[in-house]
């Protein structure tokens, strides 16, 4: 493994550990703000940590060869630079509580975003999403959430356990119906379903 001392070293440009039988990225990495490129290919890594989004000066990560579940294909798929970007604007909404992934060309409701603290706001507009996750219900701070114009079919029960959610924004899907379970986000002032499929 890597050791968490790493992080010490923070004049450290490249850094290169590949063909190991690392299982897991330290998150000391985050303190190395000088990193310019990072690899770590064919390794055992499967989770690749968010504060990966803090090294700024980031241009170059290999990581082929690792059995990645996180963070999903259809990001891994964007490449380098889209694999950056997108650890970039995870780690920022962190700090700020907001996300804005619109056009983002993800298939899949970004998995990452229920481990944000305390996240308010979710935009995920111009996508390709189908489907969102039950664990949706972890995000209790959320006020404001947007999928407008994505191929979502349906909507879990659970997403009637978000209890700050004021706006609720699906116009430009495919879904047909929605949770009765809605019915008791009773902080919600403001849904847009406009351009659906809904036969109510």
């Amino acid at each position: 493994r890597i050791p968490q001392e790493i992080g010490r070293c923070q004049t450290l440009v490249r850094l290169r550990c590949s063909h190991n039988l690392i299982s897991q990225l330290p998150l000391e990495l985050e303190l190395l703000t000088n990193l310019e490129d990072l690899s770590f290919n064919s390794n055992q890594v499967s989770i690749l940590p968010l504060s990966l989004g803090n090294l700024a000066k980031l241009r170059n990560i290999n990581y082929e060869g690792n059995p990645l579940k996180s963070p999903q294909q259809d990001v891994l798929s964007q490449g380098n630079d889209g694999v950056i970007l997108y650890f970039h604007k995870m780690y920022n909404s962190a700090l700020s509580h907001g996300l804005e992934m619109s056009n983002s060309h993800i298939r899949y409701f970004p998995a990452e975003t229920l481990t944000i603290p305390k996240l308010h706001s979710l935009v995920l507009d111009d996508n390709e999403i189908e489907t969102l996750p039950a664990e949706v219900m972890v995000l209790s701070s959320l006020t404001f959430l947007s999928l407008q114009r994505n191929r979502l079919r349906s909507m879990p029960p659970e997403s009637g356990a978000l209890p700050a959610l004021c706006k609720l924004y699906l116009n430009g899907n495919c879904l047909s119906e929605i949770p009765l379970t809605l019915g008791i986000c009773t902080s919600l002032q403001d849904i847009d379903l406009s351009g659906n499929e809904q036969a109510w």
